[in-house]
């Protein structure tokens, strides 16, 4: 399972406030969503999710009755698959950027490989989770003729039509 882990502080503190956050569904968000809402702390969401069901729940004594029904397990559907999501726009906008990126079998996995990835990187200097990895640099040179080659077709060993294919595109 992978994890996203969520911080607000990006110094040698960060695992003080990190929080986990699963990347996968949230069954028991279509199990008992306004429970999963409240636990979660999504208040807005609950909100929203209380107004469509009431909504919802009205339209049953209209002649959309039998398809209301249908219509009341979408609320529950897209908060299965789409909470987790919600989770992370709300630390996100609380001041928990995204620091890291741990896959693990559990959450309890998912701490531990968390703790010694940063006690490592402690011993070997300050972590600064917030600095984003270089990227390459990218050539501004022209494409030459040694950087090119001709496209060619697997099954007979035939040059295709198509030209000159660049591999750095």
């Amino acid at each position: 399972m992978i994890f996203t882990v969520h911080a607000a502080d990006t110094g040698s503190e960060a695992l003080e406030t990190a929080k986990l956050v699963p990347e996968a569904t949230a069954p028991w968000a279509i199990i008992a969503p306004p429970f999963w809402l409240i636990v979660h702390r999504l208040w807005f969401g609950l909100l929203v999710y209380l107004l469509v069901t009431a909504i919802l729940l009205v339209s049953l004594l209209t002649a959309l009755g039998p398809f209301a029904f249908v219509l009341a397990s979408l609320p529950g559907l897209y908060l299965l698959l789409e909470g987790n999501n919600l989770r992370r726009a709300k630390l996100e906008r609380r001041g928990f950027p995204m620091i890291s990126v741990v896959e693990a079998a559990n959450r309890r996995d998912a701490e531990e490989l968390l703790i010694a990835r940063h006690v490592n990187n402690y011993q070997s200097g300050p972590v600064n989770y917030a600095e984003a990895p270089a990227q390459p640099k990218k050539s501004k040179n022209k494409v030459t003729s040694e950087d090119r080659r001709v496209a060619v077709d697997p099954w007979n060993n035939e040059p295709l039509s198509l030209g000159l294919v660049d591999d750095r595109i």
